[in-house]
């Protein structure tokens, strides 16, 4: 927020050191761009409240998600702060003609991903499902690891047919209530025809059916 809103600014942490840096260019939005911070459960939700940020929540089990959507809110209720502030959920989508097309050509990129946010490189090691649980076992929230079976049952990704993917997501509507729902279509290493094709069967298939039940939400 200091190199956002001052000409100059200095920093001097236990990590990072900077003296009279400046950002440039400087911002559009005054005094500064929205903010929205990752939490992964109720507490940090809180602590992102407080600070008057906006929240964001990615592959974390949708009842997790709930819970730190609803903590959040209270959170700022109980400060007296206006509005609801903006709840944000992010999740991978890839969308094919079948279920059983869209988890075939999904997973093996899912499970590049863990790799990637477990080592920051990429592996030349094949990869399998039986990897999962182990890349991710350092998430509490998974519970000791994450399984294939688990991404559909927890909701935390959003990989299927159209009629498969409407339905889940409505899901997350439901469980979780919030404002946006952000797509990572490009994950992993999925072809770029395929991530297109994914792109459009969503804005043609999943978005109308999305917008219609959310209009009814709100009546």
């Amino acid at each position: 927020m200091l190199a956002w809103t001052e000409d100059t600014f200095s920093h001097d942490g236990p990590t990072w050191k900077y003296q009279d840096i400046s950002c440039r260019p400087r911002p559009i939005q005054k005094p500064y761009p929205p903010i929205y911070y990752g939490a992964s459960g109720p507490e940090s939700a809180r602590d992102v409240a407080r600070r008057g940020w906006n929240v964001a929540s990615s592959r974390q089990p949708i009842t997790n998600v709930a819970e730190t959507f609803r903590a959040y809110r209270e959170e700022r209720a109980a400060m007296g702060l206006p509005g609801g502030g903006d709840a944000v959920v992010a999740r991978e989508i890839y969308i094919a003609p079948t279920d059983e097309e869209a988890w075939a050509d999904a997973v093996p990129q899912i499970i590049r991903f863990w790799q990637l946010a477990r080592d920051n490189i990429w592996s030349d090691q094949p990869l399998s499902p039986s990897d999962l649980p182990e890349l991710t076992k350092r998430f509490a929230y998974f519970n000791g690891g994450l399984t294939v079976d688990k991404l559909a049952d927890w909701g935390i990704s959003l990989v299927g047919s159209p009629e498969t993917v409407i339905r889940r997501a409505r899901a997350i509507m439901e469980t979780a209530q919030p404002d946006s729902l952000v797509g990572l279509f490009a994950f992993g290493d999925l072809p770029h025809d395929k991530v297109m094709r994914s792109i459009k069967l969503f804005a043609s298939e999943v978005m109308p059916a999305l917008t219609e039940a959310a209009a009814v939400g709100r009546t």
